[in-house]
């Protein structure tokens, strides 16, 4: 049983390391995103 539990426990924490990994890249794909648009912005208005 405490193998089992150490197993859940090191899953959970690869989980949460994913996510934090995921949401990380996912911000800054967003800030990417938007240094692009501003940087394009004055182009595109007339």
């Amino acid at each position: 049983m405490q193998i089992t539990r150490r197993t859940l426990a090191a899953c959970r924490a690869d989980r949460a390391l994913a996510l934090m990994v995921a949401a990380r890249g996912a911000r800054s794909a967003l800030s990417l995103a938007l240094h692009v648009a501003n940087t394009f912005e004055p182009a595109l208005v007339p």
